[in-house]
């Protein structure tokens, strides 16, 4: 007879496949609203980004793809992207009011791909 059991004890490390860079680059997001915010990409990486605002986020913002427009090496990237999480920015006063919100690039084109690292090995 034979006993099956599940593991006591599950470790997950989440690993990136490449380097998140900190960055400033201006950009537009657009959610279901449709309409646009103006705001910053503060960290880049080959499979998604952070940016802060001071406005809080609604359901609308959290559960349906963006659309975010930004520049790399003087080419405009229109992607979609899904929001991942809100963190509170406590280590720097002036931005105390301000959130950082985190994104995942999803249905990234070969092309939006390649520019990406070869910008993100260039800085």
């Amino acid at each position: 007879m034979y006993i099956i059991a599940l593991p006591k004890e599950w470790n997950y490390t989440q690993s990136r496949s490449g380097e998140r860079k900190e960055i400033s680059i201006p950009a537009t997001i657009t959610f279901g609203d449709g309409v646009p915010l103006e705001t910053e990409i503060i960290s880049l990486a080959q499979g998604g980004f952070s940016i802060i605002l001071k406005e809080d986020f609604t359901s609308l913002h959290t559960k349906f793809p963006c659309d975010i427009s930004f520049a790399l090496n003087k080419k405009i990237l229109n992607m979609k992207a899904k929001y991942v999480r809100t963190q509170f920015i406590l280590d720097d006063y002036e931005l105390a009011s301000y959130k950082k919100y985190s994104f995942k690039f999803i249905n990234i084109l070969p092309e939006q791909r390649s520019l990406l690292n070869s910008y993100l090995t260039t800085i």
